[in-house]
């Protein structure tokens, strides 16, 4: 599990391509880009052209509720 310091929120934008929402791994702090990286280990991933690295926003979603961010 990994605790959120309460005194930076953790505000990752959900971004839209077409029907797709995705989220930046560049828009996500450590030490939860790391964590979250771990979680996704054999999840499929987006490709946005011109985006870099990117993470389906419903795969976020479930990480932060899975370990009590959101």
């Amino acid at each position: 599990m990994v605790k959120q310091n309460k005194a930076e929120p953790l505000n990752v934008p959900i971004r839209r391509s077409g029907r797709r929402e995705y989220v930046r791994m560049n828009d996500i702090p450590e030490p939860y880009l790391t964590a979250f990286k771990k979680a996704l280990y054999v999840a499929q991933v987006p490709v946005v052209e011109g985006e870099g690295e990117c993470a389906y926003a419903a795969d976020w979603i479930f990480f932060l509720e899975r370990n009590g961010l959101r």
